[in-house]
């Protein structure tokens, strides 16, 4: 598995391929656009989506933290994708069977829920912007920046498209990073792709595969 180091405002960030961010110094697990319960909406408006996809997204969690010794995951927004359903409460049980861990939120255009379904879980929701510093943790990419903290966001489901020298093309989800934000790819399944043109100063890692990151500096 390709796990890239990079380096961000004298911190150490591990970018997994799984489409998370590993803070080593705070020990913090970041997600961006998780969208728990959208299989459950699909499901209940006639797409069969398999349920085996809700519970593949918790292993994949649960593994990242178990590798990393996490002490806080941290959603940037977008945890839950509607309303209450089923699925919410499956959640609910995931938290609290990881009750070493700080669960946080920093609330995105579709944390919708009453605030009293994230207290039943311990779940501390934080308005964005949220400073913890040198970054400064978003939903949406900010458009103007809070000197003198850097940018992590989610929403855009940052893509990358590749072309061959036949002319053949393949888009793959990314990191972006750029002077002042970075945007992270979106975790969950289902969420599309929004294709960037990175200026020559940035950097963008392609995500290959659950396994292969690879670097275009």
């Amino acid at each position: 598995m390709t796990l890239e180091q990079f380096e961000l405002r004298d911190q150490h960030l591990v970018l997994h391929p799984g489409k998370a961010i590993f803070w080593k110094e705070k020990k913090a697990l970041l997600l961006a656009d998780v969208h728990f319960g959208k299989v459950s909406h699909f499901r209940k408006n006639g797409i069969a989506v398999p349920q085996q996809v809700m519970y593949a997204t918790y292993a994949k969690i649960h593994r990242l933290i178990q590798d990393f010794h996490v002490k806080r995951v941290i959603f940037l927004g977008d945890l839950f994708h509607s309303d209450y359903n089923d699925e919410w409460h499956k959640l609910g049980t995931f938290v609290k069977a990881h009750g070493k861990i700080k669960f946080e939120l920093i609330s995105g255009n579709h944390d919708i829920l009453a605030q009293r379904e994230y207290e039943k879980y311990n779940m501390l929701v934080r308005d964005e912007p949220y400073i913890d510093p040198p970054f400064v943790l978003t939903h949406h990419p900010l458009e103007e920046p809070i000197e003198p903290f850097y940018n992590l966001a989610g929403h855009i489901h940052p893509g990358i498209r590749l072309v061959g020298k036949a002319n053949q093309s393949a888009r793959l989800p990314c990191y972006y990073f750029g002077e002042k934000q970075g945007i992270l790819p979106a975790f969950g399944k289902f969420t599309g792709l929004a294709i960037i043109k990175p200026k020559k100063v940035d950097t963008v890692f392609g995500i290959v595969d659950e396994k292969r990151i690879i670097s275009f500096e």
